[in-house]
């Protein structure tokens, strides 16, 4: 839940804060009538001692460890505070000349005190924040005062950040970030305008827009959101649509046309919007179906271009075996097919020998597949090396060879070559 934060310096975690009231006495009560004497002075809240801000902050941390989902770890240790003691407290911390310096702890405890003081009374925890002298102090704490907005007024938060961009700089707009998508979530709930119309404000006014987080509704309108000039806009920044998804498990006939139309626009391969690597695992009998839909689009493409789009789906596919094979399978013309094999084996380090040689298996005839292995070409790796073959899996490779008719020496020679191309 934390951000990265500012720690209090000894001198500051020393004296400051008097009025935190960790060991608090409490002031006696009032009399029940009016006096001529002058009544009895309060005796001053004790300054918390460098132990005191520890024992705070480490409280703070064991809470959030023992329940990580807790909105305020702090919470339970402000029940007997009043808002006067947060504010108090908080503005001890900034008339510290050590406020500024860098220093988690600090920036964590101030951020959950002024958490609290949201909750309690958002506008006038607002104005106080709005009047922090230091730049970087607004912008470290901007990310709780993001966090700490109200869940059900999170457009209202946006409009806030439009309003005073000079407050949401810290970390690199991460709490901008947050209030985006946060934003974005809640104006979806109520249909496409609202959502195009919070994506324009985000637009217009240069914040972070990073939809991928957001969860469209199943019954969302997303061939109105493909068509508007927000999304089309979001579509030509990332090359594709970052609710394919969840369209294609709408409607997978309406968002595939809209996909591959997309696709030949931008000169971008479709197949990343269809087998959703950054998205989980698409079911089976899913992946075939929109592996048909896809061949069947390669059909209609150009030679030069499909081979282009061919090479690539195999390499966007290498993460997903069962996707290179459904791919495969899906091609009507044997010369297609026959070059996914061969793109599988010359991809070999993404994909490991095991599944390159089942690629290699469909090809042609045995001595075409043992020459094969002595000359071909292994592309650069794309995504993670799989390493050699361990003993038990070369014993396995070593019979497939044997089978295919190689002798002895032939497989030594073979097997040495595909371990230095793994290793």
């Amino acid at each position: 839940m934390r951000a990265t934060l500012l720690t209090f310096t000894a001198s500051l975690a020393a004296g400051a804060l008097a009025a935190w009231g960790l060991h608090r006495e409490a002031a006696p009560p009032a009399p029940a009538e009016a006096s001529a004497s002058p009544a009895p002075r309060a005796k001053p809240a004790r300054k918390l001692s460098k132990d005191d801000l520890n024992q705070l902050v480490t409280a703070a941390k064991e809470a959030e460890s023992a329940d990580p989902s807790s909105l305020n770890p702090l919470a339970p240790r402000l029940v007997g505070w009043s808002t006067a003691e947060i504010r108090s407290a908080l503005e001890e911390f900034l008339a510290s000349p050590d406020c500024a310096i860098q220093n988690e702890d600090g920036i964590y405890l101030a951020g959950l005190l002024t958490g609290e003081w949201m909750r309690r009374d958002m506008e006038s925890a607002l104005k106080w924040f709005e009047a922090i002298p230091s730049q970087t102090v607004r912008g470290d704490l901007s990310v709780y005062v993001s966090q700490y907005w109200p869940p059900d007024r999170a457009e209202e938060a946006l409009a806030y950040v439009v309003a005073h961009p000079e407050l949401f700089s810290g970390l690199g707009g991460a709490s901008s970030y947050r209030t985006v998508l946060r934003a974005l979530n809640s104006a979806a709930t109520r249909g496409v305008k609202e959502f195009t119309a919070c994506l324009a404000l985000a637009q217009a006014n240069g914040l972070p827009v990073h939809p991928e987080g957001v969860a469209l509704p199943a019954d969302f309108d997303f061939a109105a959101l493909a068509a508007s000039e927000e999304g089309q806009k979001l579509a030509a920044d990332k090359g594709k649509y970052f609710f394919a998804e969840a369209w294609l498990k709408q409607d997978r006939e309406a968002a595939f046309a809209a996909i591959t139309a997309l696709a030949e626009e931008s000169k971008n391969n479709p197949v990343r919007s269809l087998i959703a690597l950054d998205q989980g695992l698409v079911p089976a009998e899913e992946l075939r179906t929109r592996m048909d839909l896809y061949t069947g689009w390669l059909e209609g493409r150009e030679p030069e271009e499909r081979d282009r789009m061919l090479e690539s789906a195999v390499r966007h596919c290498a993460i997903r075996p069962e996707v290179l094979h459904a791919l495969a399978e899906g091609l009507q013309d044997p010369s297609q097919k026959e070059q996914v094999h061969l793109l599988a084996l010359d991809g070999m380090r993404d994909l490991g020998v095991a599944e390159a040689v089942k690629h290699l298996a469909t090809y042609r005839e045995p001595a075409d597949r043992l020459d094969l292995l002595e000359n071909f070409e292994a592309k650069p790796l794309a995504y993670f090396p799989r390493g050699k073959m361990n003993p038990k899996q070369e014993e396995n490779f070593r019979k497939t060879l044997a089978d295919w008719g190689a002798d002895a020496e032939r497989s030594d020679r073979i097997v040495a070559r595909i371990q230095e191309i793994m290793k």
